[in-house]
This record gives structure tokens, C-alpha cells and sequence, in this order.
């Protein structure tokens, strides 16, 4: 019975030792984040790991179509304003992006298994040139009537949301537009004598305060 079970034990353990992958020891200390940054100024994203080995090759994939960026402190030289600061001797792999581009937008990946890569989105903001403009209601009108205004925007990067506002509060009868969208429509069915003096307002917002403020324009 022993000696019959001995094959058995090597059989599976030739075949576990053959499945099981060896596992890189490096474990992130530090993660890209996802950032934002105005174009034209510096972008620096994060990445640094523990227990990295001689073995372990630090990459950074980016835009376009994510390709490879970086290994260890070396940059490709096609990435010419791209470079890897902070102390590699302490696992820092940090990514700086000098005058940013919008060619440079998009998902970039910090790794030392591509398996197991950690994400971050860079986006580079343009701001918009002008506020929205505005068509429809250029007469007076009177009660009863009914009411189209139109909210366009142009330019900027990424594209602005456009939201209808009366006064400070949003229209239950408008919604907000998506991304890609760069118009929103107004449209009340009968004034009353109650929108007599109303604020309409179209504010357009990139989702960056902190880069460039929203826009507005009102009728």
C-alpha cells in the first residue's frame, strides 16, 4: 500500500509545481491616480512599489493606444517630454509629463506584471474660448405663448455639460446634456404671467472647477 501511494504523490506534485506561475514579490506602495491637468502644464503620476527584485521591470503604458511608455527609468524617444523622477533605489517610478498635449489624454498603466496593472485616467482640460451662446426669445412675447431656447457651446476639452437653470435651480423640464452633446433645448409649452422676468440661464461645466470655472449665459 505504501509503495503504491508514492507514484500517486510525485504524480500530483510534478503536475502542481508545472500550474503554479512564480509571483513577482513587488507589491505597490503607491498607485496612479486618476488626475487632471490644463494643457501645456506639467502632469506627474505616481507609482512606486515594495520588494522589488533584480528581476522586476517597472513599465508604464499610456496614449496613444497603450503603448509602452517606460521600463525602469528609461523613457522611449518618441515620449520626449516624458520622463521617470523620484528615487528608483526606493521603488519610485513616478511618471512627469511636461507640456501636456491633448495627444496625452487618456488611460495610462503602471505595472511590473502586465497581469496585475494598476489604472489611472490623465485628463487634459482645455478650457472653453467663449461661454455658450443662446438662440429663440429674442422678442417679447406674452402670456400664453410658448417658449424655445436653444444652449450651444464650442470647443474646450473634454466636452461641457449644459444644464438649464432658472435662477440658481435647474429645470424640471430640461435635463442635462451627455458629453458628446454640445446643445441643450429649452422648451415651455405656455408662459404664464409668472415667467414674467425670469432668469433663463445655460451653464456650461467641463467637471474642473479647480482648471476652468463654468460658464454661463443668460436671456
Amino acid at each position: 500500500m505504501k509503495m503504491a501511494t508514492w507514484p500517486a504523490a510525485g504524480f500530483y506534485c510534478s503536475l502542481f509545481c508545472l500550474i503554479v506561475p512564480m509571483v513577482s514579490g513587488a507589491s505597490y506602495r503607491a498607485r496612479p491616480q486618476s488626475a487632471a491637468v490644463l494643457q501645456g502644464q506639467t502632469a506627474v503620476l505616481r507609482c512606486a512599489f515594495d520588494q522589488l527584485t533584480e528581476d522586476d521591470m517597472v513599465m508604464w503604458d499610456g496614449p496613444p493606444n497603450q503603448k509602452v511608455i517606460s521600463y525602469g527609468t528609461n523613457v522611449y524617444r518618441v515620449y520626449d517630454r516624458h520622463r521617470i523622477v523620484g528615487d528608483s533605489s526606493r521603488g519610485e517610478f513616478n511618471l512627469e509629463i511636461r507640456e501636456t498635449k491633448l495627444e496625452d489624454d487618456g488611460k495610462y498603466s503602471c505595472y511590473t506584471d502586465p497581469m496585475a496593472a494598476a489604472d489611472a485616467i490623465l485628463t487634459v482640460v482645455v478650457p472653453m474660448p467663449n461661454a455658450p451662446s443662446l438662440s429663440g426669445g429674442e422678442f417679447t412675447m406674452t402670456a400664453g405663448e410658448e417658449l424655445s431656447l436653444t444652449c450651444r457651446s464650442s470647443g474646450g476639452h473634454p466636452s461641457p455639460r449644459l444644464t438649464w437653470l432658472n435662477g440658481t435651480h435647474a429645470f424640471k423640464s430640461s435635463s442635462t446634456s451627455s458629453d458628446e452633446d454640445k446643445s441643450l433645448e429649452l422648451f415651455i409649452p405656455q408662459l404664464t404671467k409668472w415667467d414674467n422676468g425670469a432668469n433663463f440661464t445655460c451653464l456650461a461645466d467641463q467637471g474642473f472647477p479647480d482648471l476652468t470655472k463654468p460658464k454661463a449665459t443668460s436671456r
